[in-house]
């Protein structure tokens, strides 16, 4: 749950509130976590004991054999949701059916299956970099200009600020999964991998905060 206030609010109230973070700033928006400390497991206890309602896609899911990180119910054609598609004809019949009247060519990842979100692991070889298999795939699948030119001066500012990292094939297999689903607008792909622990680190140690030594040691971005 996120309730965003106005900067003045939030100084008024700051010394009381210990389960806030920032949002953004610049526009005045934080976010506060009523049950900051519950885990899944304690929402999940809380609905049941209460009887609360909920959405029992979620029952669907945990049948079918989801993990619970993977779990999400909201829009299905999302750069993070389009895996999806390939369970939903058995989870949601109804639902398949009225989104491929709805969507023609959406059932075509049922026959492509996983390939159709697979995010080669090694350099194709007909490639000399991952930078450069990265722009071919730019130019020629993205027909809007809109998204290539978001997408391309995304990929230029990330080039620029993480420069050195190690392992930086992990960061360009994002910048390729971002380009098949078209990620241009909030680049959600990416700004998760710029989330993602071991990028943090590595941006802490690259300004050189302490790091625990088992981080530094089980860091990719570190040792390369």
């Amino acid at each position: 749950m996120k309730i965003y206030l106005r900067e003045s609010v939030l100084e008024a109230a700051r010394k009381r509130v210990a389960w806030g973070t920032k949002g953004n700033p610049k526009l005045g928006h934080y976010n506060f976590y009523p049950i900051y400390d519950w885990g899944f497991r304690d929402v999940w206890k809380a609905i049941h004991e209460h009887g609360w309602p909920y959405c029992t896609i979620y029952d669907r899911m945990y049948q079918y054999g989801y993990r619970v990180q993977d779990m999400r119910v909201s829009n299905l054609y999302h750069e993070t949701a389009l895996k999806h598609l390939l369970f939903l004809q058995e989870i949601e019949p109804q639902t398949w059916e009225r989104l491929t009247r709805r969507l023609p060519g959406i059932h075509a990842i049922k026959h492509l299956r996983n390939s159709a979100l697979r995010v080669p692991d090694e350099l194709p070889p007909m490639f000399t970099s991952w930078v450069e298999y990265r722009d071919y795939l730019l130019r020629h699948l993205v027909q809007d200009e809109g998204i290539r030119t978001s997408l391309a001066k995304t990929f230029a500012d990330l080039d620029r600020r993480y420069e050195g990292i190690g392992s930086p094939e992990r960061m360009y297999r994002v910048m390729v999964a971002s380009i098949l689903v078209q990620d241009g607008d909030v680049m959600t792909k990416l700004r998760n991998w710029e989330n993602s622990p071991i990028v943090s680190t590595w941006r802490r140690w690259k300004r050189g905060d302490n790091i625990q030594r088992k981080h530094l040691l089980t860091n990719p971005h570190i040792n390369g």
